[in-house]
């Protein structure tokens, strides 16, 4: 989702999907929270920008009394993060990831030329659910003949 995201915001900036993925660094960029904000406005019509900015502003930690001021990595931020939420991955895409990481493991598999090409099988990807609610395992069976 992110990397989705973050090709859209680039896209719309005109530029490509490739360079910096400091996530600080982009999050600050005031291009990207102009498009991060044009899109959240398109995906929440019902949400105006002026409340997530007030969720977001506060008098300086330094000076309570002080003129609130916009924390503009946390704005930024939870603007990403809605929009992350919002973001649909689709089943092909899911299917298309799952075969380009087993190539490429099977492509590191074949660079070292110890394993005959006829070896490596590739089985279909299937559905998993992911223990911890981040991370999926990626099974690597070993059998002979």
């Amino acid at each position: 989702k992110y990397f989705q995201l973050r090709d859209i915001a680039r896209a719309r900036l005109g530029e490509d999907s490739s360079g910096d993925d400091d996530d600080e660094i982009m999050m600050l960029d005031v291009e990207i929270r102009t498009v991060l904000e044009a899109l959240f406005a398109e995906r929440y019509p019902d949400i105006p920008l002026e409340t997530l900015k007030a969720e977001h502003t506060a008098p300086p930690t330094n000076d309570a009394e002080g003129k609130p001021v916009l924390d503009d990595l946390a704005y930024s931020a939870d603007l990403r993060d809605r929009l992350l939420a919002s973001e649909v991955v689709a089943e092909q895409d899911l299917t298309m990831l799952a075969q380009a990481r087993a190539e490429t493991i099977r492509a590191a598999f074949l660079a070292g030329g110890q394993f005959d090409e006829k070896r490596i099988v590739i089985a279909e990807p299937k559905e998993v659910e992911s223990e911890d609610g981040e991370w999926v395992r990626l099974e690597l069976a070993v059998a002979s003949e």
